[in-house]
This record gives structure tokens, sequence and C-alpha cells, in this order.
């Protein structure tokens, strides 16, 4: 994978002034010394290559150029000159009885939809990333036990059925009535047309869901 990245981890960035780079980046080869797949150079200010994997980066001498970022400079394009702040009204999604309201988020060593491994240090999951963090409450309520092995079965008005099998619950403390699991895992239970209302989001974080244990659909 080639291209320029501004964002790495552990780059050092100015707010005025960036320098290109080129990063060249490959799976690790840990049967390999990674010191022979990766050139530091030290002027780039980047010395840990990107998550799970090895960069080699080049600065290109000479080629920098400034960022134009208005709100720094105190400019905004608004008829008064002046910040502009809009306030939305809260609308509560309730789930019927039996539901909970699912977020789907990633793990800590993920990138976008891409995981680069199993554990997730956040939430102290390890070796595992079909689960579904529940409230130990709603556990209660719902008569699941901690470590069950659960379907989960989205709800939409269209009446199609979207599951996702074989969850294993984890009991975490959760906000009551909301549960949280890993995505693109989760992506099936979203409907296409479940969106925001202007800016056309999906509504990943706003799911409503059932579980249902594993083997109980007929």
């Amino acid at each position: 994978m080639v291209g320029v990245f501004g964002h790495c981890q552990g780059a050092r960035r100015s707010r005025k002034k960036i320098q290109i780079v080129h990063i060249v980046s490959r799976p690790r080869d840990h049967g390999v010394e990674a010191a022979a797949h990766e050139d530091r150079v030290a002027t780039a200010g980047l010395h840990r290559p990107c998550s799970g994997a090895i960069a080699r980066v080049e600065v290109l001498q000479g080629k920098s150029f400034r960022l134009p970022n208005p709100v720094n400079d105190g400019t905004f394009p608004t008829a008064s000159g002046k910040a502009v702040f809009t306030c939305n009204a809260f609308e509560m999604l309730h789930a019927p009885q039996g539901h909970l309201i699912l977020q789907s988020l990633r793990s800590h060593d993920q990138w976008n939809t891409i995981p680069y491994a199993m554990n997730d240090r956040y939430r102290g999951i390890h070796e595992a990333r079909r689960v579904v963090l529940v409230n130990p409450a709603d556990l209660d309520a719902l008569g699941l036990a901690d470590r069950a092995e659960v379907d989960l079965v989205s709800v939409w008005h269209d009446g199609v059925e979207r599951r996702a099998k074989g969850f294993r619950v984890v009991s975490y403390p959760t906000a009551p009535g909301c549960a949280a699991s890993y995505y693109p895992e989760t992506n099936v239970l979203v409907p296409l047309d479940s969106v925001a209302d202007i800016s056309n989001t999906p509504t990943s974080k706003s799911i409503v869901v059932r579980l249902e244990p594993s083997g109980a659909q007929s």
C-alpha cells in the first residue's frame, strides 16, 4: 500500500505546516527482524510504525506546504463573520419491552472496519470479537446468563429479519437498556434505509435488537 498519510501513529504534526511523506506499509512478518523492514528517517519524526504494519517513511526534501485553517486564524465565512452554532432537539429512542438499543463500535486494535487483533484492552475483552456487552440488570430482566450464547436480531418497520448469529453475552456496565458490540460483525443488523434525517448516516449507534438464545430459532 503506497500513499500519503498525515495521521500515522507517532507522527509529529505542525499546526501550520506538514511535510509530505511517502509511506510503504506491509503486514508484519514475525519471522524476520523488524529492522530489516523499517527504514527510520530521523528528520521525519516518525519512529513508530502504523498499527499492524511496518512503515518506511521517506521525506521528500524541500516539499512542504501550508494547510489553510481559517478557524485557527479566527476567520469564519458567515454573514456575521462569527461562528454559528445550531441546537437540535434531542429525541430519546425507546426500545420495546424485551429489547435493547445496540450501538456498534470498534475495538482498541481496529482501524475502521479492519481489526488487527482479537483483543480489546479498552473493555477487557480477549481473543474474541463476537461478543455483546449488556448491563447486568438487563441480563437479569431478559433471563440471560453471563457468557450465554445468543443471536442478535434487529427490529425494523419493514418486517425483514436481520440476524447476527453466535454472540457471547458479556456482563458489562453499559447504560441500562443499551448494549454494545463490534462492527463489521454487526453491520448486517443495520437496515439500509435506517439513516439520519439530513446526513444520511447509517444508524449504527441506535439499533433496536432482541437477544435470542442461539439455536432457539425454529
